[in-house]
């Protein structure tokens, strides 16, 4: 499979907020000349588990800007094929949608694509789910909404979701066929509540029934896996009465596209999301057909140009056989990060650390992303903060602007598609006269609520190194473990505790792992299976981000006396290591 196959996550309309839907339909078309054509497109082919082409499948191509992003969409043709033309320079997703299928990707982190790339994405043959509504008396429940709600990922992982695929309505015997579903454990709802599906049905009031014959905190799960059918999932409606939760929103100035989410403590579960909607001089919401229970409200706004975004607090509710009204939230702005990308180009004179490209280098084909150096929570609630990470595309000047983001401890992790270049320092303006620059690669650093950090600056210095190659499973066994990833460890003494200068990479299924835009120099290279605590996150952090684990990990590199010398704009494609089993390490400590 192409290693930079896509991960691709079909989302109800509903779940998207509002402005991302506004930002997305304003499609921006650049005037190209004939014979820059190619250079400006993305290519590719839809293709099943055989190699097989899916024909008609609809791709978007979807860029990274922060304001008004790129969009094109399309289809494949015959063979499978597809192609969205007149792109500007850019970092971009790609992504698909074929009845029934799909997409087949081990990857945690999605795939960024540039005009002149070519993408074949894998699609699988979805799972389904099948059976009948019935009320008290075993009579057919004819025309009510079901839908498939993820509950744990293929991985174990709790989900947030609203639902997955395409919701159906039962028929005339009461008989539901849900498919195109992705591997994981489903909660199948019954007079499922989902954003997006305005068809009023008689039962929007009423509280959903998830199988068999449930509340959702006890529901039974459902496994799904590619192409199977999960048959006589059959659901005894209740029809139990729902209630309204309704209220104020206020706060953090103009709140107009703000949305409200109804979060269920027990299970972190999305369960409502609607928008706020004006009455006379204030913006109100409600939420309509809630069951019983104890729930989160969490309100927030979405940046628009200078406006960073605002967020409330996690407000409880508890829902017992009545409505909920007057409830007020309060939004408060959100925090921002500003900077510059510079590419520190060698001379044309110099050819010792000049690669050679095919085309010219640009800071618009680069992402910065600020991800959250802290802990995943481990509480039944991981949801209520907001994303781990946050991207932003540069422009072609090189500035940048990281919106939307919590108060916490942050580090920098720029992503380039270009592998001739590789990170050479990440500073923030000195604090005081005479201070030092600070360098905000080696411990992060920290962003106040409502605040806005400027001054970054990441610099990228050319001649990078890459390293692609196998894992093979040790003598005693024909398998390699679960969460097992390579390390590069820096072996010279000056850069031993260098945040830099470490690298890691997924093993995937097949053995295979990739690492890019690594400074030239010599590593200790080491395997290593990850331990329990950071398998079960769902987006690890790097462990070299901890000095007590920079440690051990060169204790280990020294240990295993294996090393490599990367010359400047070196490919490795072929390298082949042996994974030899040892215990997990400790937890990492902190810094």
């Amino acid at each position: 499979m192409n290693k930079r196959i896509l991960i691709a996550t079909i989302l109800f309309a509903g779940t998207i907020p509002a402005s991302e839907r506004l930002a997305a339909s304003q499609q921006t078309n650049t005037s190209q000349k004939p014979d820059d054509r190619r250079a400006t497109s993305i290519t590719g082919r839809v293709v099943n588990e055989s190699g097989q082409p899916v024909p008609n499948a609809f791709v978007n191509v979807f860029g990274t800007g922060n304001q008004r992003p790129e969009r094109r969409n399309t289809n494949t043709d015959e063979d499978g094929k597809f192609r969205a033309d007149d792109l500007p320079r850019g970092v971009y997703t790609v992504s698909a949608r074929a009845r029934g299928y799909v997409f087949a990707t081990d990857a945690r982190e999605p795939a960024y694509y540039r005009p002149g790339d070519s993408v074949t994405l894998e699609v699988r043959k979805g799972g389904v789910i099948t059976g009948t509504v019935t009320n008290s008396a075993g009579e057919p429940v004819v025309g009510i909404r079901v839908a498939a709600v993820p509950h744990r990922d293929a991985e174990g992982h709790l989900s947030q979701g609203l639902g997955a695929g395409t919701p159906t309505y039962t028929d005339d015997r009461g008989v539901y066929r849900l498919f195109g579903l992705s591997p994981g454990f489903y909660l199948v709802a019954a007079g499922a509540k989902l954003p997006g599906f305005p068809i009023a049905t008689a039962f929007d009031d009423g509280a959903p029934t998830f199988y068999p014959s449930s509340t959702r905190d006890t529901g039974a799960e459902v496994p799904v896996h590619y192409g199977d059918e999960a048959t006589g999932i059959n659901i005894r409606f209740r029809g139990e009465r729902g209630y309204a939760v309704s209220g104020l929103i206020v706060g953090a100035g103009d709140t107009r596209g703000a949305e409200v989410r109804l979060i269920r403590v027990s299970s972190g579960g999305i369960e409502g999301l609607v928008p706020a909607q004006l009455r006379g001089k204030d913006y109100t919401f409600a939420l309509y057909g809630v069951a019983n229970g104890e729930y989160y409200i969490i309100a927030q706004r979405y940046p628009y140009q200078n406006d960073d975004g605002a967020r409330s607090r996690p407000i409880p509710v508890k829902v017992k056989d009545q409505a909920v009204s007057g409830i007020e939230i309060t939004l408060n702005p959100l925090s921002a990060i500003s900077g510059r990308l510079i590419l520190d180009s060698v001379p044309t004179n110099d050819k010792s650390t000049k690669c050679e490209t095919t085309r010219p280098p640009s800071t618009e084909e680069a992402l910065i992303n600020a991800r959250s150096d802290q802990k995943e929570d481990t509480k039944p609630l991981p949801f209520l903060s907001l994303a781990i990470s946050t991207v932003s595309a540069p422009n072609e000047k090189g500035e940048f602007l990281l919106q939307r983001m919590e108060a916490g401890q942050y580090r920098i992790e720029p992503k380039m598609l270009d592998e001739a270049w590789y990170i050479r320092s990440i500073t923030l303006p000195a604090t005081g006269r005479g201070a030092a620059t600070v360098d905000a690669a080696q411990k992060g650093f920290s962003i106040k609520a409502g605040a806005r950090l400027s001054g970054l600056t990441v610099t990228l210095a050319e001649g990078a190194a890459s390293l692609r190659g196998r894992v093979a499973a040790d003598k005693q066994s024909s398998l390699l473990p679960d969460h097992l990833r390579v390390h590069l460890i820096p072996a010279e003494q000056e850069l031993s505790d260098d945040v830099l200068r470490f690298a890691e990479a997924a093993v995937q299924s097949d053995g295979t792992f990739t690492l890019s835009n690594l400074a030239p120099g010599r590593y200790w290279i080491l395997t290593r299976r990850a331990s329990e605590e950071e398998a079960s996150e769902r987006s690890p952090r790097p462990i070299a981000w901890t000095t007590s684990s920079r440690a051990g990990l060169r204790r280990d590199g020294e240990a295993s006396n294996l090393s490599i010398d990367l010359k400047p704009c070196q490919r490795i494609s072929d390298y082949k290591l042996r994974y030899a089993p040892r215990e997990p390490p400790a937890k990492p400590g902190s810094n």
